[in-house]
């Protein structure tokens, strides 16, 4: 099914997200400014 392809990550504890890769979450935003605070 493509649609499930598009929706976003579902966001994870403990997994390693370097703070200017793209937020898990799909806002589009760097993981710094949005989950990563």
């Amino acid at each position: 099914n493509l649609s499930e392809n598009l929706k976003p990550k579902p966001i994870l504890r403990g997994e390693k997200i370097g703070r200017n890769q793209l937020c898990p979450c799909g806002s589009g935003n760097k993981y710094k400014k949005c989950h990563g605070k």
